[in-house]
């Protein structure tokens, strides 16, 4: 059993040793200008294994696109960027990331989300859980999901 949401921001090493490698190694020396306005979560197992977490970034992001730039001017409320998502290998397919999802968008039902992905294998699990295809950048191969709370 898979156990709640868990903030670890306090502790960054443990999700960063966690995440591929190439994802930590980029967010790892941006991290020190972040962790003041964004919100490590995860998820662990029965053994106390971490198997699923992401960052919820409240204002900065550690290096937007030219698509996320666009999105961020163009909005006026409350809207946290989901980044780092990451299920290990040998617990996808178990509903862990959809968990993750919804109990970090539960914190808080005043803020609106969005995350962008570069997999479009991904966007029917974006849709699935909610969010809608906000726009594509065809010659990025970039895809911005909205999950808005009207």
């Amino acid at each position: 059993m898979i156990g709640v949401l868990e903030v670890v921001t306090e502790m960054p090493k443990l999700f960063f040793d966690f995440l591929p490698r190439d994802w930590g190694e980029h967010i790892l020396p941006l991290w020190p200008n972040l962790k003041e306005t964004s919100d490590i979560y995860t998820l662990k197992n029965e053994r106390n294994k971490l198997v699923c977490g992401g960052i919820v970034f409240k204002e900065s992001l550690p290096t937007p696109s030219s698509i996320e730039k666009t999105f961020i001017s163009s909005v006026d409320k409350n809207w946290y960027y989901l980044g780092y998502i990451y299920t290990d290998t040998a617990y996808r397919n178990q509903g862990l990331a959809s968990k993750w999802l919804h109990e970090v968008m539960n914190l808080d039902k005043n803020v609106s989300y969005w995350l962008t992905t570069e997999e479009q294998a991904l966007s029917d699990f974006y849709l699935k859980n909610g969010f809608q295809l906000y726009r594509h950048d065809t010659e990025n191969t970039e895809t911005l999901f909205i999950f808005d709370r009207q």
